[in-house]
């Protein structure tokens, strides 16, 4: 397939993900987690990272602080940040299926089944730092995986891609520190590759 193919259908599949999480905001209601999460990232960045509890890192409030600083404080607003989050993983998972398989097929079919799960769906239309976890995931298995392709290139490609690696990989654990799951996961994908 065609490069400016396989951008159209991106684009396409993304628009059409973005459109069914959208229809659904207005007729969620917000969970306490999702006011707690709203209510911690109305301060200035000292703030911010005070009213962050023991158990969750700060980086999705800092964020969402940033979000709600340039398109404001609706509850419908503040959920599509979630979306906006989600979608730069749809096109990684393809990218990961098509190299490990050398299958279009194969990273077309995961594209959708990631996009379609009903945890991605859930996760993605919620204020939760889960949905910034559901990108990050795939883009430091992806980020990984380029790295140790780049090991018979310069020393200088080397470690730009560990640079890009590392911060990757901070970003996905200063989100959730459940992200030691799939820390495990891309550490049992680097022994068996």
């Amino acid at each position: 397939m065609s490069r400016p193919r396989i951008l159209t259908f991106m684009v396409g599949l993304l628009l059409l993900v973005f459109y069914s999480r959208v229809m659904w905001l207005t007729d969620l209601n917000f969970t306490i987690d999702e006011v707690r999460s709203a209510m911690r990232s109305a301060g200035n960045l000292p703030q911010l990272i005070h009213w962050q509890p023991d158990d969750w890192p700060p980086l999705h409030n800092l964020l969402l602080g940033l979000w709600r600083n340039i398109v404001g404080e609706h509850p419908v607003v503040l959920r599509l940040s979630s979306i906006i989050f989600f979608l730069p993983a749809i096109p990684v998972i393809y990218r990961i299926g098509r190299r490990l398989t050398k299958s279009e097929q194969v990273g077309w079919s995961m594209a959708i089944a990631y996009a379609a799960m009903g945890f991605s769906v859930y996760l993605s239309t919620h204020l939760r730092p889960y949905a910034l976890s559901l990108c990050l995931f795939p883009i430091v298995l992806w980020l990984t995986d380029r790295y140790f392709a780049s090991v018979r290139k310069s020393k200088i490609r080397r470690f730009i891609a560990a640079l890009v690696l590392a911060i990757a990989i901070n970003a996905l654990f200063y989100t959730t520190y459940t992200a030691l799951f799939p820390f495990a996961f891309i550490g049992l994908y680097t022994v068996a590759c």
